[in-house]
């Protein structure tokens, strides 16, 4: 990600160089985990939201949450079902990624 609101995606498995753009955030991208099957990716921003997409398609499926500042961190547990996001707002939410409930 970067500060021009898109998140570059290469997959690494094959030999292309291309990268896909994935656009969505109103700002810049400050964090980008990916889910330990690699079956999904979170972003987080400076626009104060975490967005939550599908790997390989790359589909958005969701906003996981809003903090009242940019989020900065981004972390997903051992089992990819629950996902740590951490704001300027000196807040930690966990997300559960299956239901979206915080």
């Amino acid at each position: 990600g970067g500060s021009d609101c898109l998140t570059y995606v290469r997959n690494l498995d094959e030999s292309q160089s291309d990268l896909d753009e994935i656009s969505g955030h109103q700002d810049g991208i400050t964090a980008v985990a990916a889910s330990p099957k690699g079956d999904r990716f979170a972003t987080a921003s400076e626009d104060r939201t975490v967005r939550l997409y599908g790997y390989p398609s790359l589909e958005f499926d969701q906003i996981l949450t809003r903090f009242s500042l940019p989020v900065r961190a981004l972390a997903f547990n051992a089992s990819g079902t629950i996902l740590a996001a951490a704001g300027d707002d000196a807040t930690i939410k966990l997300v559960n990624v299956v239901t979206g409930s915080v």
